[in-house]
């Protein structure tokens, strides 16, 4: 019996579903060890086949015009993907400034009031909101946030995509390639920069779309043009300079607007895109009035920071500390920047095949194939003014990680896959495209979890943690506290009190001072600052105590290693008070 395409695509549905349902079980009966360095070891090899296997099976579908039901597998595998770190009972995914932020939902949910300190609360609001309407601790919201923000950059993605690309078969391609994992790590935090990142493909759809509108639709989108503008000054400096840039462009700049949109409706938009900014931006003001001592302060920082080496320098400066070999940096490129690398191999390949075969294009396809070209190299200069000016310079990180030329590489990713392979679309090649995706969403997907596979520890916050950190709260006395490698002060901000109701011993030397020719940890503990005190606490994480001990880059900067927390855990001089899965929480005595 032959048995026909529709009943071979049914079975692979099947198949995916089936991959899907044993995910989901995996997760839901693994067993929480609390915090690893390596999230990767905690499930079975099967379960990533799984994940990639389903995320081929769905890109098959969808390019096979079966687009609604390989969208839904898409959807299921990504969420699939999100919901790890819930399953493996983490309280937060991060530390530091997402702890601050947690406290801030906490803060305003319980007074009503922004914090001094908070220049770009509208994330802030937004959970804070969030978390009183459904009655949700702020942390809880604070792992749900991330993941809905994820899946609205997809959907942005495909939507701007789908908007710019005329070709139906290009359009079809964009739906897996909007879903590889781009945002990284930032698909777990909840930091204003990452969820306004997520949030800006959806803001050039709506852009695009109100170029694009008839005068009977204008009013509409001027509406929520206007309204989702409102909400970018408050959401982070880097978003709100991406969109200037963008406006200041559209304004000077006929490229776009003559190949994209309605002339008519150009117009209207470049006399009041740049009035709704110059007021968003006066409200900003506004709200910072309040604030105008510390914003001038913060302005005389940045002023006095003026010809210090930019976010490039200092990256490599630090990539230079480390001791790399070349596989490390091999490795490194793989899995934390292959997402972007792969499909820029991809789109350089369609440049020059568009570029040779340029008089047998139809010059309708080569004006809009142009107009997208020039928004990648727009949205390139904006990354590289990020990188290399040397007024504001940030944690390299965040400006690596999350790259502005991602709105324009999915359509162009997209069309290029499209270019190489459209002379026949025999499923031998529908197979390579898929491949190809799939390929690179692997890549994505073992350098989205911070681990040793992109030489970052694991900085999630596990709720075992934060119990021992409550009772340590309610149980301590007032002495000075000292945690290894974390930013104690943040847990005041979780709990919701003044950080300065504790007081913080800042550093400890390395090997906790054993190789100093010191008799027990209390000598270097109780130094010229604490002198006035008999007794402190030493806070001993897993976090602290795994990072140098398994973390290739920082063991080889061998600050610490297991003979010391043996030393520490027998030195006189100190009791243990409280242990818990990950937390151990000593008294020294002077």
């Amino acid at each position: 019996m032959r048995i026909n395409r529709n009943q071979i695509l049914s079975l692979l549905a099947i198949v995916a579903f089936f991959l899907l349902i044993r995910g989901l079980l995996l997760l839901k009966f693994t067993i929480s060890v609390g915090y690893i360095t390596n999230i990767y070891s905690m499930f079975p090899l099967s379960f990533y086949l799984g994940l990639i296997i389903t995320y081929f099976i769905a890109s098959f579908l969808v390019l096979n015009e079966k687009k609604v039901l390989g969208t839904i597998i898409l959807c299921m595998n990504h969420l699939e993907v999100l919901l790890i770190p819930c399953m493996l009972g983490y309280y937060s995914m991060g530390r530091a400034d997402d702890m601050t932020y947690i406290g801030e939902y906490l803060q305003i949910k319980n007074s009503g009031h922004i914090a001094n300190w908070d220049i770009y609360p509208a994330s802030h609001i937004m959970g804070a909101v969030s978390s009183h309407i459904s009655n949700l601790e702020p942390h809880v919201i604070a792992l749900i946030i991330p993941v809905l923000f994820s899946f609205m950059f997809c959907a942005g993605a495909y939507l701007f995509s789908r908007i710019l690309l005329s070709c139906q078969f290009a359009n079809l391609i964009a739906i897996p390639s909007s879903f590889i994992l781009y945002l990284g790590i930032y698909n777990f935090l909840n930091v204003p920069h990452a969820l306004f990142f997520a949030y800006m493909p959806f803001y050039l759809y709506i852009i695009t779309l109100y170029m694009k509108s008839n005068h009977k639709r204008l009013l509409s989108y001027v509406f929520m043009f206007i309204l989702l503008t409102l909400v970018l000054p408050y959401s982070h400096p880097f978003i709100v300079f991406f969109v200037f840039v963008l406006f200041i462009y559209y304004i000077l700049s006929p490229l776009i607007f003559k190949h994209l949109g309605n002339q008519s409706v150009v117009n209207f938009f470049k006399l009041n895109s740049l009035l709704v900014l110059i007021i968003s931006y006066l409200a900003w003001f506004v709200y910072q009035g309040r604030l105008l001592n510390d914003l001038v302060k913060q302005i005389h920082v940045y002023i006095n920071q003026i010809g210090r080496d930019p976010t490039a320098i200092w990256t490599a400066e630090k990539l230079s500390q480390v001791n790399f070999d070349y596989f490390d940096y091999f490795k490194l490129l793989i899995f934390f920047y292959g997402r972007y690398i792969f499909p820029t191999i991809f789109i350089l390949i369609g440049f020059i095949f568009i570029f040779h075969n340029r008089q047998k294009i139809s010059h309708v396809f080569f004006r809009k194939y142009f107009a997208i070209i020039v928004l990648y190299l727009l949205f390139a200069l904006i990354q590289l003014i990020l990188l290399f000016n040397p007024l504001i310079v940030h944690q390299p990180d965040r400006i690596m990680n999350l790259n502005f030329i991602v709105y324009a590489q999915i359509p162009l990713f997209s069309i290029s896959l499209y270019l190489i392979f459209k002379k026949n679309n025999s499923l031998t090649h529908v197979l390579l495209i898929c491949s190809i995706l799939t390929s690179i969403w692997a890549i994505s997907f073992f350098g989205v979890f911070d681990s040793p596979n992109v030489y970052r520890p694991n900085v999630a916050l596990t709720n075992n943690e934060i119990q021992g950190m409550t009772w340590f709260s309610d149980s301590k006395m007032n002495y000075p506290i000292n945690m290894m490698f974390e930013q104690t002060s943040r847990y005041p901000d979780i709990f919701g009190f003044a950080r300065s109701n504790w007081v913080y011993k800042d550093t400890i030397p390395d090997h906790f001072g054993y190789g100093l020719n010191v008799s027990d940890f209390s000598e270097v503990y109780f130094d010229s600052f604490l002198s006035d005190y008999n007794y402190g606490y030493l806070l001993i994480t897993s976090y602290g105590e795994l990072l140098y001990q398994e973390l290739p880059a920082h063991k080889r900067a061998g600050r610490f290693n297991k003979e010391d927390f043996e030393l520490i855990r027998n030195d006189p001089s100190i009791n243990k008070i409280y242990d818990t899965l990950n937390l151990d929480i000593f008294i020294v005595s002077s």
